[in-house]
């Protein structure tokens, strides 16, 4: 898997320090996650997971361009772009208070996570041996074919939605804030459709969630494992899809679950079940 140059992470700028929301400052936290939501997602989506984790770790929201307070900002044009300026924003962060961090993205969320590791373990080595891992939540593994999802027409893409429950109700239900919300959403789309994988093997534990009723090939275990130089744990959750958008609570605890997976278990064994939640 290699061959394209890494792209390296930018220096700080105005716009790193934009880059990230923290729903809640939890300085007593020995560790941070660094959240990445999926397509169209805003960073203030965090905040009621960042409530419902509480003191284990703090979240810091990656806030991409076209969105939020970075509305006038031109979004990026490709996965490799953002990942850079999220790896420069995790690494100034990280020479700042040295907490270990997870990386955790929603579908494509998940790839810019992934990407960004490669770009710190190149341009930032220090900070690389801070990295706790990924976690990948519906996001089949770098490479693989993605749906030709940001070039439908708007009806088809709002029941696309719909059906994946990505996306609240009360955004796909109004037209004019979707109309808002439309075009952050395709560029994201159009970047993840784009993205040509060719970096080395992740060298950082991979957690993947696996809802009750899902298989292996449902969340492409197989695909992620060729990706994954390091151990592979894989997390239970309640139900497929919307964890994120409609279930923060539920996310909150898989994030547990993976903190308490890269934190207490030994590499190459099974992470414990979070309560409640099936150990797969």
């Amino acid at each position: 898997m290699s061959g394209n140059p890494i792209p390296q992470a930018a220096p700080a700028a105005p716009a790193v320090s934009r880059a990230l929301y923290v729903p809640q400052a939890c300085t007593e936290a020995s560790a941070v996650v660094y959240g990445v939501g999926h397509a169209g997602a805003g960073a203030a989506s965090w905040k009621p997971v960042a409530a419902g984790l509480g003191p284990a770790a703090e979240i810091r929201a990656y806030r991409l361009p076209g969105r939020d307070n970075r509305l006038r900002e031109p979004p990026h044009a490709s996965v490799q772009a953002a990942a850079a300026e999220l790896a420069a924003a995790v690494v100034e962060r990280w020479r700042e208070d040295g907490r270990p961090y997870l990386i955790a993205g929603i579908c494509s969320g998940a790839l810019i996570g992934r990407v960004a590791l490669s770009v710190i373990a190149s341009a930032a080595p220090d900070a690389a041996a801070g990295a706790l891992g990924l976690l990948a939540v519906d996001q089949p593994a770098p490479g693989a074919p993605e749906p030709p999802l940001s070039g439908l027409p708007t009806a088809e893409l709002r029941r696309w939605l719909d059906e994946h429950g990505d996306t609240p109700s009360r955004v796909l239900g109004d037209d004019r804030l979707f109309a808002f919300f439309e075009p952050a959403l395709r560029g994201d789309l159009r970047m993840a459709e784009d993205y040509t994988h060719r970096l080395e093997p992740l060298d950082v534990p991979l957690l993947l969630v696996r809802a009750a009723g899902q298989s292996e090939a449902d969340i492409d275990l197989a695909g992620w494992r060729q990706d994954a130089a390091g151990p592979v744990h894989v997390l239970g959750a309640v139900a497929p899809g919307g964890l994120l958008a409609t279930r923060p609570d539920d996310l909150a605890d898989v994030l547990g679950a993976a903190l308490a997976a890269v934190g207490q278990v030994a590499v190459g064994s099974a992470p414990p079940s979070s309560p409640g939640r099936p150990a797969w």
